[in-house]
């Protein structure tokens, strides 16, 4: 048995096998965030990609709304992305877009990257419609695992992505300064937001780096689940209406 997985599409195949087989109920965070988005499916929407980078997971969707905007502050990032509608290279705590001009906001994996929340949130909720729904998913600071990639230097975040997880895309730096659960529905209630849903969730990909650790990621998932434990999930998903 190899030590390592030689792909990622590899890794996530063989743990697929061994999720049915030992975790059968198991919810993946991507796939429960990939449910929200398809939704708010709605065919005269505008959604803005918030942190869209050269793709983002909106892409897959694309087809459900009617027109996407990406935004990024790596410009580089924005020329290569061949999806998106229109494109701005913007900071979210500044985003150049009117008032009340968008149906949704989707952030996927960037609140863990921004340095001022609050001026985020405020930004989200002003260029939000009235009903327009901002939907998040980002690491939770409290999951031993994000802990302690908290206090690893990003030299050392590229190296395991790269070596060890087998991710190919980039690595940014994070500031952990909008992953708590009251930490984000205290940035809710202070934007104006008028319902606030949160949702936790896992993933075993981060653990399961060869077939020997895969059993132990599932094993791990399973004891996060368990009531007194969950607040140690990896992911939290938000679901906010203005």
């Amino acid at each position: 048995m190899n030590f390592l997985y030689k792909t990622e599409q590899a890794k996530r195949d063989h743990l697929k096998k061994l999720l049915v087989r030992w975790y059968p109920d198991f919810q993946n965070g991507g796939q429960i965030y990939r449910d929200q988005i398809s939704e708010q499916a709605n065919l005269e929407a505008v959604v803005l990609d918030a942190g869209c980078g050269d793709g983002g997971i909106l892409t897959q969707y694309k087809h459900l709304f009617h027109k996407l905007v990406g935004l990024d502050n790596d410009q580089n990032l924005l020329d290569k992305n061949k999806y998106i509608d229109e494109k701005i290279c913007a900071n979210l705590s500044r985003i150049p877009l009117s008032d009340e001009s968008i149906d949704l906001i989707s952030s996927d994996f960037v609140l863990e990257h921004v340095q001022n929340p609050d001026l985020v949130f405020q930004e989200i909720a002003r260029v939000l419609k009235p009903g327009g729904t901002f939907l998040f998913r980002t690491t939770n600071v409290y999951n031993p695992i994000m802990l302690l990639s908290k206090f690893l230097p990003l030299f050392t975040h590229k190296i395991l992505r790269e070596k060890i997880l087998k991710k190919e895309e980039g690595t940014h730096e994070t500031f952990y300064r909008a992953n708590q659960w009251k930490k984000l529905v205290d940035l809710g209630k202070k934007s104006g937001f008028t319902s606030i849903q949160l949702l936790r969730a896992g993933n075993p990909e981060y653990l399961a780096f060869s077939p020997l650790t895969s059993h132990f990621a599932i094993l791990l998932e399973k004891g996060l689940n368990v009531p007194g434990f969950r607040w140690l999930k990896m992911y939290l998903i938000g679901i906010y209406k203005k």
